[in-house]
């Protein structure tokens, strides 16, 4: 399909089965030396703006509202003046999740107003909804074009952080309660490790490291708020290196959550809470809690939290009963770290650990 005139429009009806959050995807291109800019609307609301990159598809991807099941309209529009060509393919629809998203945030994927090409980078922009700081080191918001974005979760636009540079604005929850964040993140390029310390309220609530040319997601710990109170939330680079050195951020979103469903879930009360099986034929003990003191190659050496955590090996099992007082969509995460790589299956997922820990999330 190709849009070419100004206020050119194309639109079409879907059929969902099932309520829920969606992303709507499509490749876009346009003409040589030529960019085009096309709205993208659902039910006659603007959800997105995508452009074109010349002679080139790029994958556009964009999470929808919460929509109910049954019909629905879909339409792009075409907002460039100058007689330019927008050609349009591949249109997906992907379901992600029956809970409609928390709205806390302003432009929770760093998009901004006013045209960019699609591999420009800038510096700080003031449109984007969000204060930066560059005392530190270069913010950009950069596109999916440019060589700090190899990938995009949603939307046109990426965060990058440089050194000590800062990115911060302010969320507000409509309930008092305990939340954590979901946040994508990646580093260009990948091998140095590069840390971004997660503030809310000015405490800090993780540390974003992502060894990957790409985006992964990571998860903040939990932190506790007030209705309707405005907090800052801030991103802050936390190493001093070359420019080159980029994290790469995108696709911030918010859940409640509640930890203490799992008892002693530091293991810093020992055994407290849970039931460890081992196994009788085995020449040495498959589960037990440790101090961190207890280094050695064999166990890793990287701290995470407290001053315990749990071995376990081989056929080695720990368990527990956890009770929901709740129905509803719950997510396990854990941390997992060995100097060499094992993997491990649990209900709802796998884990594969390796020389650092990974936070890894399971939804059931």
């Amino acid at each position: 399909m190709v849009l070419k005139q100004y206020a050119a429009s194309a639109e079409t009806t879907f059929n969902l089965s099932d309520d829920g959050v969606y992303a709507l995807s499509f490749r876009l291109s346009g003409r040589t030396g030529q960019y085009q800019e096309v709205d993208v609307l659902v039910d006659g609301v603007r959800v997105a703006s995508a452009q074109s990159q010349p002679t080139s598809y790029r994958l556009c991807r964009y999470r929808l509202p919460w929509l109910a099941a049954g019909d629905h309209t879909l339409k792009l529009k075409n907002q460039t003046v100058d007689d330019f060509a927008a050609a349009i393919d591949d249109f997906r629809l992907d379901f992600l999740t029956a809970e409609a998203a928390l709205n806390v945030m302003t432009n929770p994927s760093f998009e901004s107003t006013g045209y960019y090409g699609a591999s420009a980078t800038v510096l700080a922009p003031t449109n984007t909804g969000w204060t930066f700081d560059t005392s530190g080191g270069n913010v950009y918001v950069a596109g999916a074009g440019s060589g700090y974005c190899p990938a995009l979760e949603f939307g046109r636009r990426i965060l990058v952080l440089q050194n000590k540079g800062k990115a911060s604005t302010t969320m507000t929850f409509p309930e008092a309660g305990k939340y954590r964040l979901s946040i994508k993140v990646g580093q260009m390029p990948a091998g140095a490790t590069r840390r971004v310390d997660v503030s809310v309220g000015g405490v800090s609530v993780g540390k974003l490291s992502a060894n990957v040319w790409g985006l992964k997601e990571i998860l903040t710990d939990p932190f506790s708020v007030a209705a309707n109170t405005p907090v800052e939330l801030a991103l802050t680079g936390e190493w001093t290196a070359s420019s080159a050195y980029s994290m790469n951020i995108d696709d911030i979103t918010a859940e409640t959550c509640s930890s203490d469903l799992i008892q002693n879930g530091g293991f810093e009360s020992g055994a407290n809470g849970w039931v460890f099986i081992q196994d009788p034929t085995a020449t040495k003990t498959l589960v037990e809690v440790f101090a961190y003191d207890y280094f050695s190659d064999y166990y890793g050496t990287n701290v995470f939290d407290g001053l315990y955590r749990l071995k376990l090996c081989d056929t080695g099992l720990a368990k527990q009963t956890v009770t929901f007082d709740t129905p509803g969509t719950y997510r396990f995460v854990a941390l997992q770290e060995n100097l060499w790589v094992y993997s491990g299956g649990i209900v709802h997922g796998s884990c594969i650990s390796g020389s650092s820990y990974g936070l890894h999330g399971f939804r059931g």
